[in-house]
């Protein structure tokens, strides 16, 4: 039994057009928000006339059977577009089905946070409803066009003309005619698939570690009685060191920071290492530079802390340090510090601050510092701490104050209030980038400061930027270099490292080769135990 027709009139052809264009902007929209530009319309997907030509030939029944999965399918290609618009905005890379479904918890905790947990629910259901709807006009708009393909009439022609054509275009590779729909859901299926592959793997690699077994007797022997800070710096990319935008600004904040050593009698060397991350997932970083695995989507993070792999924490907790974690973007539990090897956790909670969040931000750097020297444990003690005053949405931005007045941190409250808010900041490109710019000044004004007021000649201080901001702001194809120094209160202490070829002082040269990120802990190891290998 065949659907009923009807006859054509002006509202049912315009309905038509609108459903055809519809699935038409579908097929060719990019998935990327800096290609969504006309050009990017004005092609023929040659996914259109095969499904017209379907239309055509198939009514009834099967036709129903047709767009019902067709709709499927192109609803699975719009979502797979917009998750992958996402991760290239965030993340300089597209979605992956296997590695980046966890994500969507870490979103939801992102929202929660900036936005309260009311806003961030509403928010989900608002765009649940989106997605339905949007489902639900392909269903219509494959209807109407099935409806219409199947009245009698020459339209019959011009379609069946314009679908030959079109898919002979295709055959003869004619510029303009493109399968960038398929193909998109054939990668996302392909690296599903090799990504599976991948993680298989990586679970028997993270029940071992070669470090572990070969640690020599005189485990950093090279560093013994010297409190290590390892510092996460949130953003720090090599980009700041390259992009004219960002660079005489950055070095005039380095160069600051190596008179703020030199009046301390310390030193420090700089290089640059290659993160796993980009944009966002600092988590990936830190567990990167720490165990010496590569860890570069989730999936590899939850099966290295379910593994038996060891982390440079542990090798400090086996050679006598205690061990201690300053994480003030922990709001939730957060059982993996045990497996890290850290003694104790110091949570946001746990660092007593009292003033208002800087947006997302749990509280402002030099608080987290101080904090820090305050609840310390006693010598030697080996510290990951990490710092947030540099995390998107850099605004509202912190200032310095007088140490001796940060208390419990109200008088920041201030500065938030009169700090410019995301929603302004964010309506220019120009303003995101200055912002993004002063808070890594004040990250590096801050930290110079610390090491001045409370550093010593047993103490030595690894800062490594976890990875770059996000290409929106960093630019595009800049990589993964992110800085990395070591400052240290002994000049002696940085012979160990004379082989690195690192850079003297705070401004690392670009000709220096940036190592992998995974790659740290083993050779930090190397150079500070025994005599020395790096």
């Amino acid at each position: 039994m065949t659907e009923p027709t009807a006859a054509l009139s002006r509202p049912r052809i315009i309905g038509v057009l609108f459903a055809l264009l519809f699935v038409w902007a579908l097929l060719v929209a990019p998935d990327r928000l800096e290609a969504m530009k006309a050009a990017s319309f004005a092609r023929v997907p040659v996914e259109l006339p095969v499904l017209l030509l379907l239309l055509l030939l198939v009514g009834g029944a099967m036709g129903a059977v047709i767009r019902s999965l067709t709709t499927i399918a192109l609803f699975l290609l719009l979502v797979a577009k917009l998750a992958n618009a996402g991760m290239y905005f965030a993340s300089g890379r597209p979605f992956d089905l296997v590695l980046d479904l966890d994500l969507l918890g870490a979103v939801r905790n992102l929202m929660s946070g900036t936005l309260g947990n009311v806003l961030a629910v509403l928010g989900i259901i608002a765009l649940i409803n989106a997605l339905f709807g949007l489902l639900f006009l392909i269903w219509i708009s494959l209807r109407m066009l099935g409806r219409f393909a199947q009245i009698p009439g020459p339209q019959r022609i011009a379609l069946a003309a314009f679908s030959a054509i079109s898919i002979a275009g295709f055959v003869l590779d004619t510029p303009g005619v493109t399968a960038n729909a398929s193909n998109l859901l054939i990668s996302q299926v392909t690296r599903a698939q090799q990504s599976a592959v991948d993680l298989d793997a990586f679970h028997r690699e993270a029940t071992s570690d070669p470090i572990t077994e070969e640690l020599p007797a005189d485990l950093l022997t090279a560093l013994a009685g010297n409190d290590v800070y390892v510092v996460f710096f949130e953003s720090y990319g090599g980009t700041l060191l390259t992009d004219p935008a960002f660079k005489a600004r950055t070095e005039t904040a380095l160069a600051k920071f190596d008179e703020a050593l030199a009046r301390k009698h310390m030193v420090a060397r700089s290089g640059f290492l290659t993160s796993t991350t980009l944009g966002g997932q600092s988590w990936l970083a830190h567990s990167t530079l720490l165990s010496g695995l590569r860890i570069d989507n989730q999936r590899r993070y939850q099966a290295l802390v379910r593994g038996t792999h060891g982390t440079l924490v542990k090798d400090f907790k086996r050679a006598g340090w205690t061990t201690e974690a300053v994480m003030p973007g922990i709001t939730m539990p957060w059982p993996e510090g045990q497996w890290f090897g850290f003694d104790r956790v110091m949570a946001a909670k746990d660092l007593g601050y009292r003033g208002k969040s800087f947006d997302w931000v749990t509280m402002p750097d030099q608080f987290t510092l101080e904090s820090f020297e305050r609840l310390k444990g006693d010598g030697p003690v080996m510290a990951q701490i990490t710092l947030l005053s540099s995390h998107i949405p850099w605004a509202p931005l912190p200032s310095l104050v007088e140490w001796e007045k940060i208390g419990d941190g109200t008088i920041f409250n201030a500065q938030v209030d009169a700090g410019e808010p995301p929603d302004t900041v964010w309506r220019s490109p120009d303003q995101v980038r200055d912002h993004y710019l002063r808070s890594i000044e004040y990250v590096l004004a801050t930290l110079s400061s610390w090491i001045e007021r409370y550093g010593n000649e047993r103490t030595v201080v690894i800062v490594v930027g976890d990875h770059q901001p996000i290409p929106w702001v960093a630019g595009k194809d800049v990589g993964h270099s992110v800085p990395v120094h070591i400052i240290a209160g002994n000049p002696s202490t940085l012979a160990r490292i004379d082989g690195w070829r690192w850079t003297n002082g705070m401004r690392p040269s670009l000709n220096v080769e940036a190592w992998p990120m995974e790659e740290f802990r083993k050779r930090f190891v190397a150079a500070f135990s025994g005599s020395g290998s790096s």
